[in-house]
């Protein structure tokens, strides 16, 4: 069979996911494949090596067809590579462009990059939205249209700067305490606001797909405390004390109370450190 005979990749040649660090696992579709029921453990193990180099590849989903390279990705033998390939390689099959893609990841993938895509168009308009408008305001042009956050003076992405102010010019009384930050790029010390539009935008970034591989309960009405508690902790932390905590209760007010829990313990046993080290020095 020639190049020209094999099928076309299934996700474009520029698809790179390499930013984003984790793809959907289905349970039921993988509890259900062929791979589950032929595989044992150092097969099953080496083909999920394989999965997750290839999601990290150019293009997402694929890997090269070179037995040297797969059998490194999959940390095993070349030799046995070559024997067990029927059950490692399982799902993948080779395209024209000469590169093995997983029918399955492929699919996950292009759903991932059609995200990612549209959040970089989003960012072009409202960049060109605001370009546009300081262009008139610079030529004594009238104020710019609303974005949908309240501000037309600043886009979605404008992430760390300030926002229109309420309650300015109400009275000294009023516009004092009225003035929080209504911009969705708010300073960590603001709560972001919650909207469908921003959470399209935030499913697709690599801190949500950390919190729901450590099976947080993260979703379009609860993101906003959840990346507060990720940008106060470091979602290294957060993924962490969510493993501490049972899996029906990981919501960011239980990951918040295991966070200073485990605070405290640290500071405990410092604490009794040091007055030993107290002790032996006296």
């Amino acid at each position: 069979m020639t190049t020209a005979d094999l099928p076309a990749p299934p996700v474009p040649a520029e698809c790179d996911l390499r930013d984003l660090d984790g793809f959907m696992l289905n349970t039921e579709r993988l509890l259900a494949s062929e791979l589950w029921a032929l595989a044992d453990g150092k097969w099953f193990k080496a083909a999920v090596s394989l999965w997750c180099r290839a999601w990290k590849q150019v293009p997402a989903a694929s890997l090269p067809d070179d037995d040297a390279v797969l059998a490194s990705f999959a940390g095993i033998s070349v030799a046995q590579l070559r024997r067990e390939k029927w059950v490692v390689l399982r799902g993948f099959y080779k395209c024209s462009d000469g590169r093995l893609y997983h029918k399955t990841l492929a699919e996950d993938a292009m759903r991932a990059w059609k995200s990612k895509q549209r959040r970089v168009d989003e960012r072009a308009a409202e960049a060109e939205r605001l370009r546009l408008w300081r262009e008139r305001r610079k030529n004594g042009g009238a104020n710019p249209p609303e974005n949908g956050n309240g501000n037309g003076e600043r886009t979605p992405y404008e992430a760390g700067t300030k926002g229109v102010r309420q309650g300015q010019g109400q009275g000294q009384g009023q516009g004092q305490g009225q003035g929080e930050n209504t911009f969705e790029g708010a300073p960590v010390s603001q709560p972001h606001p919650a909207s469908p539009e921003r959470w399209r935008y935030e499913q697709a970034e690599p801190w949500v797909a950390g919190l729901v591989a450590a099976g947080c309960k993260v979703g379009p009405k609860n993101w906003p405390a959840w990346k507060a508690l990720v940008e106060k902790h470091g979602n290294e932390l957060v993924r962490t004390a969510a493993a501490g905590v049972p899996a029906d209760e990981r919501w960011p007010d239980a990951i918040e109370k295991a966070i200073t829990a485990r605070g405290a313990q640290v500071g405990s046993i410092s604490d009794r450190v040091r007055a030993k080290t107290v002790r032996i020095t006296t």
